[in-house]
């Protein structure tokens, strides 16, 4: 049986095929589309089945016919889906294509009603198209109408991205893919719009980090991906650090509430010798899991991120890991879950 990501791609091309997020209503659409995603060689394996249209050429003049193996066309989105999700998951690539589909989302196909009566009948009046309606109204209220107002077609393509590790949003008057982690955050589903808006509002550098972050992920920049989730880290917690204090895992330290963590240094945490202060009969000891956790997410950022190329050498080869986009996916989702921690322990 196909595994369910095989399937979530069938489905996004089934939508796809059946003209219920983009429209291929012109011959140049997937040029433009596997182009902008580096896949320029997939069009000219495929576009007999891409183009809608075919042309004769009579007595000087041009008709436009229906192109007879445009019927191949569903067959070959998903031969391509799926041949760029086995080849180009872990590096990438089938990041930027499902972002430049996202890019070419028709917002006309996902309106679910009719749009007069919707533009009749509520504050958002004096537009002609529900695109008009997204290139003019503010995110928020634009993602909150994409949530109640759009297509069962729309909402089965971010059912199929969630499988996929993907979610969608509109910012900067486009739709944007995003990666796709699922919080607890006041006991609701995922909300990253909160999260960075906490972020804008109290640390704005910190902010920038993030997206920078969510930037590199979708580009399929993996290493890079991780490195700025490492500064994000770094920097957080450096917010927390007393006067004349200057390292980060100072502010880590006062920021943790673990058991002891007061009464000795990060150094004596991290070098694992902090235990040798005490001696328990029963051979218990503090383990100090809160501090180690975050530590732990940064030595996994620094060792696939940062100093990624850094690794021992055995017979005249360097033993490097390979970073992957999945391992980029883990960063972003535990330094989401780290800000979420500090950003409820704080409003508690």
């Amino acid at each position: 049986m196909d595994s369910q990501e095989i399937i979530a791609l069938s489905k996004i091309a089934t939508l796809i095929s059946e003209e219920k997020i983009i429209s291929t209503d012109n011959n140049s659409i997937w040029d433009k589309i596997l182009s902008n995603a580096g896949q320029s060689e997939l069009f000219d394996r495929f576009d007999d089945y891409l183009k809608p249209h075919s042309y004769n050429y009579s007595g000087g003049r041009t008709y436009e016919n229906p192109n007879p193996q445009f019927g191949g066309f569903f067959s070959a989105i998903k031969s391509i889906l799926k041949k760029v999700y086995h080849e180009g998951y872990d590096n990438g690539e089938f990041n930027k294509l499902m972002a430049s589909i996202a890019e070419n989302i028709n917002p006309n196909l996902i309106f679910d009603g009719d749009f007069d009566e919707f533009n009749k009948g509520s504050i958002w009046n004096n537009y002609y198209t529900f695109e008009s309606f997204l290139n003019k109204e503010d995110e928020e209220t634009i993602n909150k109408v994409l949530r109640e107002n759009t297509t069962e077609g729309y909402k089965e393509f971010l059912l199929s991205l969630q499988v996929l590790n993907f979610e969608l949003t509109f910012k900067n008057k486009k739709f944007v893919l995003a990666p796709y982690t699922e919080s607890l955050s006041d006991g609701q589903g995922r909300d990253v719009s909160s999260i960075v808006r906490w972020l804008t509002t109290n640390h704005p550098d910190i902010a920038s980090l993030y997206n920078e972050a969510v930037r590199n992920y979708i580009d399929g920049s993996a290493v890079s991906c991780i490195t700025s989730c490492r500064s994000l880290i770094t920097g957080l917690f450096s917010k927390f650090q007393n006067d004349g204090q200057d390292k980060w895992l100072r502010g880590l330290q006062n920021f943790s509430k673990d058991i002891n963590v007061d009464k000795v240094t990060p150094k004596e945490i991290t070098g694992g010798v902090v235990n040798t202060k005490y001696v328990f009969p029963n051979g218990g000891q503090f383990n100090y899991p809160r501090f180690m956790f975050v530590y732990g997410a940064y030595k996994y950022t620094c060792d696939l991120g940062a100093h990624a190329l850094e690794a021992p050498m055995i017979d005249g080869n360097l033993q490097t890991e390979t970073t992957t986009v999945n391992d980029a996916f883990l960063a972003l989702r535990t330094v989401e879950d780290i800000i979420v921690w500090v950003k409820s322990d704080l409003s508690t």
